[in-house]
Parts: C-alpha cells; sequence; structure tokens
C-alpha cells in the first residue's frame, strides 16, 4: 500500500463527513426558515381573523343600536306627542300618529302610538276591546290578575271589551304598536290608577331580565 492512500482516504472521509455536516446544517436552516414563514402566516392569519371578527361585531353593535332606536317610529308615521288631557295618564312621552279617524264609516280608529324606554300608560279598560300589532321595539301587556307578558316585533294581543290592562315599553327600549280600537262606538276609554313602581320593576325580578 502506498504511504500517501492512507492519507487519501482519511481526507477523502473527512470531506465527506463535513459536506455531510454542511447538508445537514442548510437542511436544519431550511426547516427552521420553513417553521418561522409557517408562523409568520398563522400569525397573521389569526389577526387578520379577529379584525374581520371585530369589524363585525362593531358592525352588528351598530345595527343593534339602529333597530334600539325608535325615536322616529317604524313602519308608519311617529305622529304628534300626546297632549296634557292625555300624557297625564303614561309616565313618559308617548307619540301617536292617527291612521284610520273615529269620525268614519268604519267605526275602527287605529293609530300607530310610539313610547320612549321605560313608559308606560295606567291601567285602563276599552268598552269596546282593543287589539295590539307590535312593530317594533321591547314591551308589556298585563292584565289586570295576569302576569305581565313581554311583546316583541310581531305579536298580537287582543283585549277583550272591559277588560282592565295595561302597557308600555321595557325599561330600556322604545316600543312601537298599532293600536285598534274595536267597536270604538261603545265609548272611550276609562282610565285609571297608575302601575305602580314595585308592579313595574317586580317584572325584571321575576325573571323577565329580558323586558
Amino acid at each position: 500500500m502506498k504511504p500517501g492512500y492512507e492519507f487519501e482516504k482519511r481526507f477523502d472521509r473527512r470531506r465527506r463527513i463535513q459536506a455531510c455536516w454542511k447538508i445537514t446544517f442548510q437542511f436544519f436552516t431550511f426547516c427552521l426558515s420553513l417553521y418561522g414563514l409557517l408562523l409568520y402566516i398563522i400569525k397573521s392569519y389569526i389577526m387578520t381573523d379577529q379584525s374581520l371578527i371585530a369589524v363585525d361585531r362593531d358592525k352588528e353593535d351598530k345595527n343593534m343600536d339602529k333597530s334600539n332606536d325608535l325615536s322616529e317610529s317604524v313602519i308608519f308615521p311617529k305622529g304628534e306627542e300626546l297632549p296634557e288631557f292625555l300624557s297625564k295618564y303614561f309616565t313618559g312621552k308617548v307619540w301617536v300618529s292617527m291612521l284610520v279617524g273615529r269620525d268614519n264609516e268604519f267605526n275602527c280608529p287605529i293609530g300607530n302610538v310610539t313610547f320612549e324606554p321605560g313608559c308606560i300608560n295606567n291601567w285602563h279598560k276599552h268598552p269596546g276591546g282593543q287589539i295590539l300589532l307590535v312593530t317594533g321595539g321591547r314591551g308589556y301587556y298585563q292584565e289586570e290578575g295576569k302576569p305581565a307578558r313581554e311583546l316583541k316585533p310581531g305579536d298580537v294581543v287582543t283585549i277583550a271589551p272591559d277588560v282592565k290592562h295595561w302597557h308600555g315599553a321595557a325599561h330600556d327600549s322604545w316600543f312601537v304598536h298599532l293600536s285598534v280600537e274595536t267597536n270604538a262606538n261603545a265609548g272611550p276609554a276609562e282610565w285609571l290608577e297608575p302601575v305602580t313602581d314595585e308592579e313595574y320593576l317586580a317584572l325584571k325580578d321575576n325573571g323577565n331580565n329580558n323586558l
């Protein structure tokens, strides 16, 4: 065996080992770069997704605020604020737009009634009965001796003649309904005592937290 052969063999093996280490290092560096790129993509996706969610929530909140603000009524004109001789039977501001008047052949006045938040009316009766068609907001209806009923858009309340009742807005919501006075020739509404604060506040204490 030639003297230089062993040296060349060892040198060649050393070069191969160095080449393997170089390839291994390059592969490891590539994996780290790929890992960093994946982390960046994932982080960017999460941030974008969170931004979109925040935008959607902001739009939803604005839409909710807009839907809860019924100060201009909903479908029909808001009308005029009630005069003092009628507003004294309400705890806040109310607006009425008469869609069908009293002095006509149909004997069925229809008014669009808008309650500000927290406004309700006194206990009262209609000698000819009444129908309520809820078009916006949230509110209550209660007959004497019965639990209060939550009212939302689309609800219909039929009130028999001379049934003592009251209705109005939830404490944190506008409330709009059509008031249909049936058999109006039977006479005007009979206004009675106010609903007490205890009765109104008890609605939330009895589990009606959404009212």
